[in-house]
């Protein structure tokens, strides 16, 4: 093709017609540069294809971690649910209970496997522990421009404050549990001898009763907590987001 174009040139000079050899060279530029500008055209169509599928997998990697944790954190709502229902299933079963007589009056035993059924329960404990590699390895990269929906890109941005928050709140309940009540638990009850009159006694104590009424408060607080930091609808956003991006690809 160079040769082709040569030929040409030299034709024109050799005849003397530098008008036509002039109008001929303005157009040999003005096909190279427009050969230029396609290349690129092409090279940025080539790059912004790339970006876009770079997109659909962050996203698609978004939307599994975030779909895990709405599951998981709905289990825990759930779970905090059943667990205030224990506590409070054992405060009645303690009501109607004969303290004064724990040993001798055989209801007393009629009801003390399922009194230490939801005792157990009412003590046992979940924690959220959510997926968030793939939010913080876009967060501190310059691959987070790639994310072009900006109502996504705000929820992502704020994650880490919301899921803080939520944290403290949940970190209340371990706290409680781990440094006040199986302290004194551990203490107080004879594990080898489940329905012994040391730990009838230690159930029905005054201590015992309180840490169920606080129990049943942390838990209530952990729930409202949910709808006070907006994390589930914060998770429910990202997840619908994600969730159309991906069906759009």
């Amino acid at each position: 093709m160079l040769k082709f174009f040569r030929r040409i040139r030299q034709s024109l000079l050799s005849e003397n017609k530098f008008s036509k050899y002039l109008i001929y060279a303005i157009g040999e530029i003005v096909l190279v540069v427009i050969g230029i500008l396609i290349a690129l055209q092409i090279n940025n169509w080539n790059e912004q294809k790339k970006l876009e599928q770079r997109e659909a997998t962050i996203l698609r990697e978004l939307h599994e971690d975030f779909k895990s944790n709405k599951e998981q954190l709905d289990s825990i709502i759930q779970f905090n649910k059943k667990t205030i229902r224990a506590c409070q299933k054992v405060l009645l079963l303690s009501k109607s209970m004969d303290l004064k007589r724990l040993k001798s009056d055989k209801t007393n035993f009629q009801r003390l496997d399922s009194l230490m059924y939801y005792h157990n329960l009412a003590f046992a404990n979940k924690s959220f522990n959510p997926k968030t590699g793939t939010v913080n390895s876009l967060i501190n990269s310059s691959t987070f421009e790639i994310i072009k929906n900006d109502s996504l890109r705000r929820y992502l941005l704020s994650w880490n404050d919301v899921l803080k928050d939520y944290l403290e709140e949940e970190r209340f309940n371990w706290d409680f549990l781990f440094n006040e009540v199986q302290p004194w638990m551990r203490a107080t009850y004879d594990f080898s001898n489940p329905k012994s009159e040391q730990n009838l006694r230690a159930l029905f104590s005054p201590r015992q009763q309180n840490y169920n009424i606080v129990r049943t408060g942390s838990l209530a607080n952990n729930i409202q907590s949910v709808e006070d930091e907006g994390i589930l609808e914060l998770i429910t956003n990202i997840v619908r987001l994600t969730e159309e991006k991906s069906s759009e690809d």
